[in-house]
């Protein structure tokens, strides 16, 4: 197995992400022009658009583009599926969950703790709380164990808060 030109410039610009941004952008651009189809690549600049730029719409065209490139690559599902959380499109969130479950290689426990927050998102509470539960039973790292504690937490605070004799509005149910 060779690793490419545009490898070697995503591999400089994972290694400097989030800390160099400027480095980040001069080795995507590097490897990009190098395939502009490198889905490793544009999954990242589709981070970079959605966490330090906030420009949704173009993070949406990277991770999609990554997706058409690379249908295999497991980070594409996670990243694109939470902007489309942030963005209330549950229901295309969800299908991609659901199709990068079968993703050979993917961290079903991180595609259920996202499906979680769809349920939250709705105020399907008691949902969320099972799916969690079944995340953590999934996940094989301490760090997103703890992750996932905490939502459990989150939700149950939640629960607590909304008593039986209230009105429900789904829309205020803030995700954290």
């Amino acid at each position: 197995m060779d690793i490419t030109l545009a490898d070697q410039y995503y591999l400089k610009a994972l290694d400097s992400y989030p800390y160099c941004r400027e480095f980040v952008i001069e080795n995507l651009n590097y490897a990009l022009s190098y395939d502009d189809k490198h889905a490793q690549a544009l999954c990242l600049l589709g981070r970079l658009y959605m966490y330090e730029l906030k420009e949704y719409r173009a993070a949406i065209a990277c991770l999609q583009k990554a997706l058409e490139s690379d249908m295999n690559y497991p980070d594409t599902y996670k990243y694109l599926s939470l902007l489309k959380i942030w963005l209330s499109d549950y229901d295309g969130a969800l299908k991609l969950i659901n199709y990068g479950m079968k993703v050979e290689g993917m961290d079903i426990s991180t595609l259920l703790l996202l499906k979680s927050l769809i349920s939250e998102c709705k105020g399907e509470l008691d949902l969320a709380k099972t799916i969690l539960k079944q995340a953590k039973l999934y996940s094989i790292d301490q760090e997103l164990i703890d992750r996932i504690d905490r939502n459990i937490r989150r939700v149950k605070n939640k629960m607590k808060a909304m008593k039986p004799g209230k009105v429900r509005r789904k829309h205020q149910l803030a995700v954290v």
